[in-house]
């Protein structure tokens, strides 16, 4: 049997990975989770999206609060934590700051608090090794030349929802 590397959901995931009746797997995470569950399915068929950094392009002539309020949304949902998330975003220079003073006040609405209180948008990340490579992802970004437009903070052992502007491509 494959050596179990991967984490999160793996006891009911190895289990449905490894069960005869399972004929397709399809799974959307980290290279390393999926590359892992197909190494435990060598004779399954197998579709792995794998490590995306989802993108979002807002034109000039997009409605702005409307694409700020998908953004945070997208960005924030589950604590950020889905592959899916928002994770950059490309504006057109002649609408940039007017998207940035639409989305900052949204985040910094945000409810950060107890997963389990209807009330809370944002929670803790999954772990606080998963927080602590987050802020370095954040320190990299400033020490580039980014700038924090808010948040970036961790307080409670939360990190607070962040917002970086001029961010460079790498």
């Amino acid at each position: 049997m494959a050596q179990r590397r991967h984490r999160g959901g793996g006891s009911v995931g190895n289990a449905l990975v490894e069960h005869p009746d399972v004929a397709l797997i399809t799974f959307t995470g980290s290279p390393e989770v999926g590359w892992g569950i197909k190494a435990l399915a060598p004779r399954k068929k197998v579709g792995l999206e794998l490590g995306n950094n989802a993108p979002v392009i807002v034109e000039p002539d997009a409605d702005l609060e409307l694409a700020a309020t998908k953004i945070v949304a997208g960005g924030y949902a589950y604590s950020g934590q889905t592959c899916i998330a928002v994770q950059r975003v490309y504006a057109h220079h002649s609408i940039r700051d007017a998207l940035i003073e639409r989305v900052v006040p949204k985040v910094e609405a945000l409810v950060v608090g107890d997963p389990l209180d209807d009330a809370t948008d944002v929670s803790a990340l999954i772990t606080p090794s998963e927080r602590d490579r987050i802020v370095g992802w954040i320190e990299e970004a400033v020490s580039g030349g980014a700038k924090i437009a808010t948040g970036g903070d961790v307080k409670r052992d939360v990190l607070t929802p962040t917002v970086l502007v001029n961010v460079t491509p790498t």
